[in-house]
């Protein structure tokens, strides 16, 4: 049982036989991070905490045991508690053992190179598959057959049999849908892992693509189109782009996953593939600034989900000239389609990095000579709040607002007077407020910079 490898390691590093201890372990590795409970992650942490070295590896967006407690925000507490910690993103599917040894490679000191191998000794067969289809397909066939289809689900003998069962079956229904995707989905674009999804959806948000020189595959667009997408499809075409007329029904089903209330997203008549937008690095937003000759401006998102309030944040940023958005790793949206399509054409301007520690970025926005403002209810309001100058501004998330740790780290809070009944404003909304009203306070100031009253 995983929790009492746990705790019968964590005696071996407390206990009088330290020495053995660390004769015997250096390192704790933990696969399927994804799936432990907080129980779990507390004993994890307490041996890190007693300076054995830690080793995990897993996905949150493939968590399969929430009946069972696991939390995938783990991977937030561990960057919260480690801020230390280093990330190593895998190019491909992080089950594939080359894959997992190149990361145990990276990390343990040791000149030998490593080989997989099965539990009594044999070498591990290596499949290689064609494509992403044919290796969601074999997966999940592989794990249905494990369980002996639905039926054994039915007729299970105990609970945690039960149990197992089920884990198995969602994953297996998982890869079900990855083979569908896959098989669906256009031929895979060149980029890196972080880059957006290959969807444009709209006619703001694809005609800022073509005119920032956006690289694009392919447009498609609805049969029959009105006097505005006309000029647009002639637009396409002038810049030598690849332009098919769809039935509207194919445009619906490929922005279906981007809608709303199981509504298709408006796609307006018209859908691009484009190569991914690359995110960029915290020092790439402060160099931009630096060649503009101006005070940096930057946007902090704290655990903002919804990918609409994201591409709302993006355009106003666009539009306020700020320099660049941050957003997180864990806990937060990124720049998918639905961001993009919100954003109505920004993020074809505006730079965006994505960072594992969020708290930590501001440590080094302030080392950088920014001023970190938090957007928090109980904050200056924002017209009795100095705002000019270099800024962070830091917005929460939708539910929670502020984390703790963040909030702690901001130099101070500033908030939007209200006059109604409701408490608080949508996200992105509050974040365009204060991002214009940071405008406005600079252009009333002769000459702007670090302001007194911070």
């Amino acid at each position: 049982d995983f929790d009492d490898l746990l705790l019968r390691a964590l005696s071996l590093a407390q206990s009088s036989k330290e020495e053995e201890g660390r004769r015997r372990f250096s390192y704790l590795c933990v696969d399927e991070f994804q799936d432990i409970s907080p129980l779990q992650y507390r004993l994890i942490r307490t041996w890190a905490q007693a300076g054995k070295g830690l080793f995990v590896i897993g996905d949150p967006d493939q968590a399969i045991y929430g009946f069972r407690g696991a939390d995938p925000l783990c991977f937030e507490k561990l960057a919260q508690d480690f801020p230390e910690v280093r990330e190593i993103r895998l190019e491909q599917n992080y089950r594939s053992t080359p894959q997992i040894l190149k990361c145990a490679a990276a990390i343990l000191p040791n000149t030998e190179p490593l080989r997989p191998s099965c539990g009594n000794g044999d070498p591990v067969r290596l499949l290689r598959a064609a494509d992403d289809f044919s290796e969601a397909l074999f997966l999940a066939k592989e794990i249905n057959r494990m369980v002996g289809g639905m039926g054994m689900l039915e007729t299970g003998g105990g609970r945690g049999q039960a149990q197992t069962d089920a884990a198995r079956r969602t994953r297996a229904q998982a890869y079900e849908k990855a083979a569908d995707a896959a098989q669906a989905a256009p031929p895979a674009q060149e980029g890196g892992a972080d880059e957006a999804p290959f969807l444009i959806i709209g006619r703001n948000a694809v005609r800022e693509a073509i005119r920032a020189g956006r690289s694009i595959d392919r447009l498609l667009v609805a049969g029959e189109p009105d006097g505005s997408l006309r000029e647009l499809v002639s637009l396409a075409r002038d810049h030598k782009l690849v332009v098919r007329e769809v039935p509207r029904k194919k445009l619906d089903e490929l922005c279906m996953p981007f809608g709303h209330g199981g509504k298709t997203a408006n796609h307006q008549g018209i859908v691009a593939y484009a190569a991914g937008m690359e995110y960029c690095t915290v020092d790439d937003i402060l160099n931009a600034a630096a060649d503009r000759g101006e005070a940096p401006f930057v946007v902090v998102l704290d655990g903002v989900e919804d990918p609409h309030n994201l591409g709302s944040i993006i355009r106003s940023a666009e539009c306020a000239g700020a320099h660049g958005v941050i957003i997180g790793k864990r806990r937060s949206a990124s720049v998918t389609a639905a961001a993009v399509k919100a954003a109505a054409g920004a993020t074809a301007y505006m730079r965006v990095a994505r960072v594992v520690n969020v708290s930590g970025v501001l440590a080094q926005l302030k080392r950088a000579g920014l001023w970190v403002a938090g957007a928090d209810m109980a904050g200056t309001p924002m017209d009795r709040q100095a705002l000019g100058g270099p800024l962070a501004l830091v917005i929460g998330g939708e539910g929670g607002g502020l984390t703790k740790l963040v909030r702690e780290s901001c130099d101070f809070l500033v908030s939007i007077p209200l006059h109604g009944q409701i408490g608080s404003l949508n996200a992105g909304v509050a974040a365009a407020v204060l991002m214009f009203e940071k405008r406005r306070q600079d252009a009333a100031s002769a000459a702007p910079g670090t302001p007194a009253a911070h």
